[in-house]
């Protein structure tokens, strides 16, 4: 399925690719249709969180498995070397980003529960966000 890219602003479809350059992923254009799929990928995961915002909807451990598994799926197409037993799961590797080193695996979980409960909590107290940096302040 997909969907008319009007449904997305234009940042929204640059920041799409802007995440993909970052990673490295190359040759995936969230402009053209056939990567505008709302069952998968960066698009999908990116079109099924805003609409659970819209819904206002709480953020749980199941909706962000989902999105990551719908993400790291997605680079598998292009070439990324990811276990399936990795997919839409916890990190139970140390890992390394550039210079910086996130937690270790073990302290993820309770990482990722306590993130998304400061995140719900605030959000009971917001009735709309005027811009993306008031969104990002939150965070």
């Amino acid at each position: 399925m997909t969907i008319n890219p009007a449904y997305l602003s234009s940042r929204a479809l640059e920041f799409l690719n802007e995440s993909n350059a970052i990673e490295g992923i190359r040759g995936i254009d969230y402009r053209q249709p056939q990567f505008q799929r709302v069952d998968s990928g960066h698009f999908g995961a990116f079109v099924e969180s805003q609409e659970c915002a819209k819904r206002r909807e709480p953020l749980d451990r199941k909706k962000i498995a989902r999105w990551q598994g719908m993400l790291t799926r997605e680079q598998l197409i292009v070439g990324e070397q990811i276990e399936e037993k990795h997919i839409g799961k916890y990190r139970d590797i140390q890992v390394r980003i550039a210079k910086h080193v996130p937690p270790p695996p073990g302290e993820v979980p309770t990482k990722i529960e306590y993130w998304i409960e400061r995140v719900n909590e605030a959000l009971k107290n917001v009735e709309k966000f005027e811009n993306d940096e008031d969104f990002c302040e939150l965070l």
